[in-house]
């Protein structure tokens, strides 16, 4: 959790939405993923 809180992103506003962007090739995508969808699922 610690590594996902220091993570770089930026964070993106597109009509009433908030996004996160990640680096191209960041590491730890994966794990924010799971741990999003597992709170978020669509």
């Amino acid at each position: 959790i610690q590594e996902l809180m220091y993570l770089a992103a930026r964070v993106i506003r597109t009509g009433r939405r908030l996004k996160l962007q990640f680096g191209r090739h960041c590491p730890a995508f994966r794990a924010f993923r799971s741990v999003y969808l597992r709170f978020c699922p669509a």
